[in-house]
């Protein structure tokens, strides 16, 4: 039960920050400079984006260097996924990976 909740969890990690993300690049398509304007313009925004960095840091030190590095099978697809959507969606992936291998049910399906 545990390791679909995680799954459902990575899904919405995926698909609800993906969504103003996607309406962005629409707007601007894929204006870098423009992009960073909109991270550092406030305060808030650059406290945002550092928090999820930082975050996204500290998840990639406990896949790699964790106490279960070695046990969770697929820990490489997670790293994948914080590093191309977030920590939103690569820890409850990871979550889900390790629930799987503490179970001993297959990774795919």
């Amino acid at each position: 039960m545990r390791s679909k909740i995680y799954l459902v969890l990575c899904l919405f990690g995926l698909i609800v920050p993906m969504l103003p993300f996607v309406h962005w690049l629409g707007s601007n398509g894929l204006n870098v400079e423009q992009f960073w304007h909109e991270i550092v313009i406030s305060r808030v925004a650059s406290f945002a984006w550092l928090d999820v960095v930082f975050t996204a840091l500290a998840l990639l030190a406990w896949i790699a260097f964790g106490p279960e590095k070695d046990t969770v099978r697929g820990s490489g697809l997670a790293v994948v996924a914080t590093l191309l959507v977030g920590p939103s969606c690569g820890l409850p992936f990871y979550l889900y990976l390790r629930e799987r291998s503490k179970i001993g049910l297959p990774t795919e399906s």
